[in-house]
């Protein structure tokens, strides 16, 4: 798959727009009228939810391959956000679909990307900070909220996309509670004494923040 990937990379817009345990879909993207703007951001969804679970990994094993790995994802994820701005240009300017709806795919690949850049600043403090590695009873708890991540990142997504309000609300209420527990966490005295296990906390905070103004596009706005 690295391979793969390697590959696509050098070719001139040619981009990863699917992927599944047996198969890789690659599209050539210069004309930006064909790309499908649902889809970049669905495949970019899912780098995103991946990586969440790469970072987990290396925050629990405190591996600094593991971190450069999820570096290495970002540029991928980086490159699904500036193809869906692409995207949606091109299909505002044939009507294809609602302006409102191109608005909010656009503000919701803007939300991806703000969260795997909140992975990558994670990854940096694990690869750049080897040892010592921070208490393990703390990294294993840091790991499984991390984790807990994963589930929520893929139902919030899919709440927007199928529009779901019912489902939206179910996954706000579950993201809320499990900034709690980060809340919770950061109180923990192995977290308290380490600087990079606190910054950690801090930016998986966020991520779920994101998760959150990701489901909301669904909600409907209270009446005045």
């Amino acid at each position: 798959r690295e391979v793969v990937r390697r590959t696509v990379r050098g070719l001139t817009g040619a981009e990863v727009v699917s992927e599944s345990n047996n198969e890789i879909e690659i599209q050539i993207l210069l004309d930006t009228s064909a790309v499908e703007p649902e889809k970049v951001a669905s495949r970019q969804n899912a780098l995103v939810a991946n990586n969440i679970e790469i970072v987990a990994d290396a925050i629990d094993e405190w591996s600094g391959d593991r971190a450069r790995v999820a570096m290495m994802m970002d540029e991928e994820i980086d490159r699904h956000y500036f193809t869906l701005v692409r995207a949606v240009r091109a299909y505002a300017r044939s009507g294809r679909l609602p302006t409102v709806r191109l608005l909010d795919l656009r503000l919701v690949a803007k939300f991806l990307e703000d969260i795997g850049d909140r992975l990558v600043r994670i990854s940096e403090l694990i690869a750049s900070n080897g040892t010592p590695k921070p208490p393990r009873e703390a990294l294993s708890s840091v790991a499984e909220k991390a984790r807990a991540l994963v589930p929520t990142q893929n139902r919030a997504f899919d709440s927007f996309m199928r529009y779901e309000v019912e489902l939206a609300e179910q996954v706000i209420s579950e993201i809320s509670v499990l900034i709690d527990s980060l809340s919770s966490l950061e109180r923990m005295e192995g977290v308290q004494v380490d600087k990079r296990a606190q910054a950690i906390v801090n930016e998986l905070k966020r991520i779920a923040e994101d998760q959150i103004d990701i489901a909301d596009i669904t909600t409907p706005l209270p009446e005045p």
